[in-house]
């Protein structure tokens, strides 16, 4: 997954049968976030999506099965100025993120 400060990300499934070398991997989804540079993104659920953050009060939750992107205003009794780091664990059942508030 390319993660460079842009608001474009391409998205290669972490569980390809090929490596991940840039020339035979399969382009799993481009997204596009208008008003989200993206800083930090991280694959979630197994495969299944996407989280995007930057210096943001809010970061993006992408679903790869359902084609839909989700904004999310930061976290329930959290007052952060950005979520831009953070790390994504679990699994399908369970899916949760840990962000380091600024």
């Amino acid at each position: 997954m390319d993660t460079n400060v842009t608001t474009h990300t391409h998205t290669h499934h972490p569980h390809t049968p090929t490596k991940v070398d840039g020339v035979k991997n399969p382009l799993v989804e481009s997204l596009f976030l208008e008003d989200l540079p993206i800083h930090t993104a991280h694959w979630g659920g197994d495969g299944q999506y996407v989280v995007a953050s930057g210096r943001r009060k809010y970061f993006y939750v992408f679903d790869l099965a359902a084609q839909r992107c989700e904004r999310v205003q930061g976290c329930f009794g959290a007052v952060e100025r950005s979520y831009e780091s953070f790390v994504v664990g679990g699994d399908a059942q369970r899916p949760c993120a840990a962000f380091l508030g600024t």
